[in-house]
């Protein structure tokens, strides 16, 4: 529903299309409470990402489409609002719509609220070399965070650590899944959005052991599920292997696949592999045995999941989990109490921002 100019008590800014997952549960929330709010909505995901606009329809949700460069716009709907909420905000370019936008509500005094956006985030948890810790500036007021103090990268700036209030992730997960691969023990792989951080061992290894694994588990059903952004895999076909039939690959691209997101595949498998991911925390809050791809990563925060090093650590993994041998699922609950202080902050988080 397109947005008719009055009063609301919150705005919520979308630029990337995993945005709706962390925002939808405060919107259903200040529904609740009979709360006016509005969303504005950066116009290069509505192609990729469909889902966004039918979810806000189907729920009578007011919002903005505006292109990165329409001041005019932002300004319009940041002076109607009294709060600015955004799922991610940083300096960096991919998140330069919400920091734009927050600027300009700080320069007009509206409160301003950010998130973090995923359990590997620049500024907060995430640090490398074209991300450095000390360079990732984030303007809102405050910074809702998933952790306590210590899940915080050691060298984030005091300046952003002040702004940080731990309270748990407001992701809310599905119950039921509309996929249905069959009867078949399902395995499903999840790429991670920032494959230019991996070595090209790393990436190789893992299209060569998914293959390796197809031909050795022919019963198994397995699933390649490439990011909504990034798309590695089906971006570079020509460099990577092919699979055998019961390697299904998920192309976002694909009108028959764009609409379901990582948790809806999560449900439908009996084993969770991911690259280094907030895949890992859907998956172990889930309660699905998720293991994580390593390689040559040391990935100390991901412990204590098991980490894939080489094609035997995968048939171990998929081994126990089909024969019951190990309780992966207590690797999963360790995981989680390690690094959420609350897996259902939905209300929480907007009870702190109408505060």
């Amino acid at each position: 529903m397109e947005i008719k100019y009055q009063k609301y008590e919150v705005c919520f800014l979308l630029q990337l299309s995993q945005d709706l997952d962390l925002l939808l549960p405060l919107m259903e929330q200040l529904k609740l409470k009979g709360t006016a709010f509005c969303c504005l909505i950066v116009n290069k995901i509505i192609n990729k990402s469909p889902r966004i606009t039918k979810a806000l329809d189907s729920r009578d949700i007011k919002y903005k489409i505006a292109s990165q460069s329409d001041f005019f716009c932002m300004l319009k709907t940041i002076l109607s609002s009294q709060r600015i909420v955004s799922a991610v905000e940083t300096n960096a370019r991919a998140h330069r719509f919400s920091y734009r936008c927050t600027l300009i509500s700080r320069i007009l005094r509206k409160k301003t609220f950010t998130m973090q956006h995923g359990f590997e985030n620049i500024g907060l948890t995430y640090s490398d070399r074209e991300f450095p810790i000390e360079d990732v500036r984030i303007a809102s007021d405050k910074i809702f965070i998933w952790g306590d103090e210590k899940t915080l990268h050691k060298r984030i700036p005091g300046k952003t650590k002040k702004k940080c209030i731990s309270v748990g992730s407001s992701k809310t997960y599905p119950l039921s899944s509309r996929l249905n691969f069959g009867e078949k023990f399902t395995v499903s792989f999840f790429e991670n959005l920032h494959w230019n951080r991996y070595s090209d061992f790393y990436r190789k290894q893992f299209f060569k052991d998914l293959r390796a694994l197809s031909e050795k588990y022919s019963s198994v059903q397995f699933l390649l599920k490439p990011h909504h952004a990034g798309q590695w895999t089906t971006k570079n076909r020509k460099t990577n292997h092919e699979f055998p039939s019961n390697v299904l690959i998920l192309d976002p691209m694909d009108a028959r696949w764009e609409p379901y997101t990582g948790p809806e595949y999560i449900l439908a498998s009996n084993l969770v592999v991911t690259t280094p991911s907030t895949i890992a925390c859907d998956a172990a809050i889930m309660g699905k045995p998720v293991v994580v791809v390593a390689y040559d990563l040391s990935l100390e925060a991901y412990n204590p999941l098991p980490l894939m090093r080489q094609e035997e650590d995968y048939c171990k993994a998929i081994e126990e989990v089909i024969m019951k041998t190990k309780d992966h699922l207590f690797y999963a609950q360790e995981f989680i109490a390690k690094n959420l202080t609350n897996t259902q902050a939905a209300e929480k988080i907007v009870n702190l921002i109408l505060d």
